[in-house]
């Protein structure tokens, strides 16, 4: 499952053709799409037609009915991303290959998942860069390294899980520090 929350306009075109050109090499892999703003829903929704790919919608599944796996899950809902990032194969936090300023990263760090982010990341600057700086997080700057990054998750586990403990044990052992800068 390759998850990419919180995108903004013009990162979803970008997230598409990685993810068409992963899913070349693993027929199985699904997309989750969740989009920042609900106001965008159907608008992302006819771009995922575009690329010719099929599409649910979050709000659409039951659970009942017994359909074919779609190509993209559109996330139409709010609140639920944080808990789907627990199932995640690859995951891209968006806002961040688009000048938006980037979004929290802790939440994909908490399920130990490897995190994948743009270059954009001024309202996190400080978590994007440890990160980075300590191996835990990976930080793309458009869609072919964001294609590559991605394939090398989605090819080696080890290497994912690796990544996912590394960042968790960052995050874990800088907790508290404005606390402890307070005191």
């Amino acid at each position: 499952i390759f998850i990419a929350g919180s995108t903004h306009r013009g990162e979803e075109e970008i997230v598409l053709e990685v993810f068409k050109r992963l899913k070349e090499g693993c027929a199985d892999l699904t997309l989750i799409l969740a989009p920042r703003h609900p106001e965008r829903f159907s608008e992302v929704a006819h771009l995922i037609a575009r690329y010719q790919l099929s599409c649910v919608r979050k709000t659409e599944l039951t659970g009942q009915e017994k359909v074919p796996q779609p190509d993209v899950i559109l996330l139409d809902t709010i609140g639920e991303l944080s808990k789907l990032y627990s199932i995640g194969t690859v995951i891209f936090v968006g806002g961040s290959l688009v000048p938006s300023g980037g979004h929290n990263v802790l939440e994909t760090v908490a399920h130990r998942k490897a995190v994948l982010f743009g270059p954009h990341m001024d309202n996190f600057m400080e978590i994007a860069n440890c990160l980075t700086e300590n191996g835990g997080g990976i930080r793309v700057d458009g869609s072919e390294t964001f294609f590559l990054k991605a394939k090398a998750l989605l090819d080696n586990e080890a290497v994912r899980n690796h990544l996912g403990e590394k960042a968790f044990e960052i995050i874990s052992r800088n907790q508290g520090t404005t606390r402890k800068a307070m005191e």
